[in-house]
């Protein structure tokens, strides 16, 4: 793609299981273990280390009928969208072929749950989780239930589902480049060779 942006940047994404499937739970804490705050594989070796990108991020998208999981980057001047993507690779290899140690699963794990369980402190967002609870028809105790998908996944869990719902085979990664000619939404350009 290019967009009037001033900085190339990526997108890789996966159709992944629907919401309250088996391993979107584990899905949900593998986008936190690669980015999310308290982890942040992707961002410690993206941002910190190779210095490649200003911003990384990753997370599941639940929803009903089938869901989707993002890695999104922008490069720092000067480097590409293809160096992210390679860094992106060895850092979804080595989860892959490995479960992650004991502190970036408890960190994933840890993190991805207490955001949600401290903004349920709002009445709001309470309301929100009962709904879904009788939306998908999760039964009582409901909460429990929710909280236990996460609390009851290993560190073996997560490696497990990220080969099998993240692999290479399977997913669609977008190349932005800045082009002061394009609109700033972007337009499609080029299709690599085997794209489609």
């Amino acid at each position: 793609m290019a967009a009037h942006v001033e900085l190339p940047m990526l997108a890789v994404a996966w159709p992944t299981v629907a919401q309250h499937e088996p391993d979107d739970a584990a899905l949900d804490v593998i986008g936190e273990v690669l980015a999310g705050y308290r982890v942040g594989l992707l961002r410690w070796r993206l941002v910190d280390q190779l210095k490649l990108a200003v911003r990384v991020s990753a997370r599941q998208v639940s929803r009903d009928l089938g869901s989707a999981f993002w890695i999104e980057a922008t490069a720092v001047r000067g480097h590409t969208p293809q160096e992210m993507l390679d860094a992106i690779d060895e850092v979804l290899q080595r989860i892959q072929n490995a479960p992650p140690d004991a502190h970036a699963f408890a960190g994933g794990e840890t993190g991805y749950l207490l955001d949600r369980i401290f903004a349920m402190e709002q009445s709001s967002a309470r309301a929100d989780r009962y709904a879904e609870c009788e939306e998908f028809k999760l039964g009582v105790p409901c909460v429990k239930r929710w909280t236990e998908s996460y609390t009851s996944l290993t560190p073996a869990d997560l490696s497990a589902v990220a080969g099998r719902e993240l692999p290479r085979a399977r997913r669609v990664v977008v190349e932005i480049h800045p082009a002061s000619d394009a609109p700033v939404a972007g337009e499609l350009r080029d299709i690599p060779p085997g794209g489609s």
